[in-house]
């Protein structure tokens, strides 16, 4: 019986381990140097906007793994959440990252905010 007990914690806290992290508790991963993102305004509000939409993508992909994570690790019979999933949390945290190296960048050229 306490083979069947030590068999469910390991199998428990492995489905725990699992779980994707909410996009709430990922922080930037900042680079160093900053990237290049280039030496005019114009250049500067295109990095922002590609940026920007990669995060919303890695943010929605992010949150769906965390939802999906939390119903199926809580639910029964299938409490595994989702292991063979890739999280984006380094990809997102780079995003994050880079968006605010890029906003210093902005604001260090003093470039219009509303581009």
């Amino acid at each position: 019986m306490r083979l069947f007990a030590r068999v469910l914690l390991g199998f428990a806290s492995m489905c725990v381990a699992s779980c994707a992290p909410p996009v709430s508790e990922i922080g930037p991963i900042f680079l160093d140097p900053p990237p290049d993102f280039g030496r005019n305004c114009e250049e500067l509000a295109a990095a922002r906007a590609s940026l920007t939409e990669k995060a919303v993508f890695a943010t929605l992909y992010q949150d769906t793994l965390y939802q999906a994570d939390r119903t199926r690790t809580l639910g029964i019979p299938t409490p595994l959440g989702t292991p063979f999933e890739e999280s984006k949390e380094v990809k997102l945290g780079l995003l994050k990252g880079e968006l605010v190296q890029l906003e210093e960048k902005i604001r260090e050229k003093h470039c219009d905010a509303s581009r």
